[in-house]
This record gives C-alpha cells, structure tokens and sequence, in this order.
C-alpha cells in the first residue's frame, strides 16, 4: 500500500469512527465543495465523493 492509500484509508476510517461514535448522521458527510455558499474545492479534485461516501457508510455499519 502506497502512503497516498495509506493516509486515504485511515482517513476514511477515522472519519467513519468520528461519524459512529459522535452520532453524527451520515446524511451530513460532505465537502467544503459541496457547500453554495464558499468556493473551496476541498478537498480537492482528486478524492472521488461517491467512492469516498461508500467507503465511510461501509464502514459505519461494520463498527
């Protein structure tokens, strides 16, 4: 596993753990991007929302 992969996976670990254990909905996981109201782009171009989302819900329901 490359750092990139490294780092991408346990964010995503970390940010389905936080989402689980602090009831966060995860109807609310989103992105800067995803806000009308900035022009941020975070974060960034090459992290893929779906791939990301699907990722986080799977493992939600695993913890």
């Amino acid at each position: 596993m490359g750092q990139s992969q490294f780092e991408r996976s346990h964010g995503i670990f970390a940010v389905a753990v936080l989402m689980k254990y602090a009831g966060i909905s995860t109807a609310k996981l989103n992105f800067h991007r995803h806000d009308p109201e900035t022009t941020k782009s975070c974060p960034g171009k090459h992290v893929n929302f779906s791939g990301f989302e699907k990722e986080v819900l799977a493992i939600v329901e695993r913890v």
